[in-house]
């Protein structure tokens, strides 16, 4: 609906509510608009015009970004983590900002409660780095009765990252490279989780349709760690 030939005209006046002074005079057929555009951008009864027109168009505004339902990238350290194992700490090797997650010690997890169950979608980033082929590091959800994980377990396999639906870990068709990869979970059907890496699809289970807690890091107390980093949480 409404006018194209207002949004053309209205290109030629500036935005009323920012252009004419109540000091600015009325149309004057004696005093040549140029002389009027020295000091104002349009006169009064230009004004008139243009708010009529852009009553009649009005601008559209953007519709907001929601805000995410949980979002940390470590920028503040651990204020919104509980620990299950080990010693958090920060790393410069950040996706975003200059902080990350480092599970640098064999039993190395945090967590972040939600407070409620949710059934909406989990990104993380995971920088892996190749040359560490003696580690087990996931990412996982838990409703409080089954865990879902995505990660590196070298145990099943060095070249391929990992997931698991409930069960043990299954090598997924992904390749490992080093760098920064997504992990994601998406439950937002409300009837399963899907599991992505790098956008690739890995999983589906219908064993887990909600989640209350994001947990972070290795706990196998195994002897097993590698230089790899947990970054840019959002829950949306």
């Amino acid at each position: 609906g409404g006018n194209p030939d207002g949004f053309c005209l209205m290109a030629w006046f500036p935005h009323p509510k920012f252009s004419v002074p109540e000091t600015a005079p009325d149309a004057d057929p004696s005093v040549p608009d140029s002389q009027c555009e020295e000091n104002y951008p349009m006169h009064k009864t230009q004004k008139m015009f243009a708010e009529k027109l852009l009553n009649y168009n009005p601008i559209p505004v953007p519709t907001p970004t929601p805000a995410p339902v949980f979002y940390d990238s470590f920028e503040n350290g651990f204020g919104q983590w509980g620990v299950n194992f080990g010693t958090p700490t920060l790393s410069s090797v950040a996706y975003h900002g200059t902080s990350s997650y480092f599970p640098n010690e064999d039993r190395d997890e945090i967590y972040h409660n939600m407070g409620a169950q949710y059934s909406n979608v989990v990104t993380v980033m995971f920088y892996d780095d190749t040359t560490q082929n003696d580690m087990k590091v996931k990412a996982k959800l838990n409703d409080g009765l089954n865990i879902t994980m995505l990660g590196v377990n070298t145990n099943i396999s060095t070249s391929k990252y990992c997931y698991s639906t409930g069960g043990g870990f299954i090598a997924s068709a992904v390749d490992r490279t080093t760098g920064w990869h997504e992990f994601k979970f998406d439950l937002s059907s409300g009837s399963d989780c899907k599991m992505y890496i790098d956008g690739v699809l890995v999983a589906a289970t219908s064993n887990m349709t909600s989640y209350k807690r994001i947990i972070l890091g290795d706990n196998a107390a195994d002897g097993k760690m590698g230089n790899v980093y947990f970054d840019y949480v959002l829950v949306e």
